[in-house]
């Protein structure tokens, strides 16, 4: 067969910037390659004729599976971009504003009063390009966290809540 098969590794930003990534086939030679809009975890980009060239065949492809690495702030869900946001049990109770991280910069949000963090946010178009010149979401995915030290006053609410009192 005159194709030659290659995995190349790039990051979220690399996706979102359309960066060309490196790869390197199975000889050491090194190919750039284009990201399409519309690239995610797992796509394929096919490099036409740059394959093995066989006595009476066409030249073959260069098959390239794209790898989108998950380890920053941001993990890929296709063109959606998920993220976490900590919020402490006050600010999910009572509800808050605050801003989160995108690709391109800061941006507001709004966590809902009494959320839990099963609850996600989505904003509209902070994802990576699509293949139809958009961008996907960013979801916003809310994590509860303690202070670092206990708080009396939530600790004896959540103790009467428990035992059924009231204050």
């Amino acid at each position: 067969m005159p194709d030659i098969f290659c995995d190349v590794t790039v990051s979220i930003e690399d996706v979102f910037r359309r960066e060309k990534a490196t790869a390197t086939l199975p000889d050491g030679q090194t190919l750039k390659v284009a990201l399409p809009a519309g690239t995610t975890d797992g796509s394929i980009v096919r490099l036409k004729e740059m394959g093995y060239r066989l006595n009476g065949m066409l030249r073959g492809d260069v098959v390239v599976a794209v790898r989108v690495d998950q380890d920053g702030r941001f993990r890929t869900d296709g063109t959606d971009l998920r993220t976490t946001l900590a919020v402490n049990i006050q600010d999910a109770v009572l509800g808050c504003e605050t801003t989160v991280e995108t690709l391109t910069g800061r941006v507001n949000v709004t966590v809902p009063a009494w959320s839990g963090s099963d609850h996600v946010i989505r904003i509209e178009g902070h994802g990576l390009p699509t293949a139809e010149n958009k961008r996907g979401d960013l979801l916003v995915e809310l994590r509860l966290m303690l202070w670092e030290k206990p708080d009396e006053k939530v600790t004896d609410l959540m103790r009467s809540l428990r035992n059924g009192l009231f204050l």
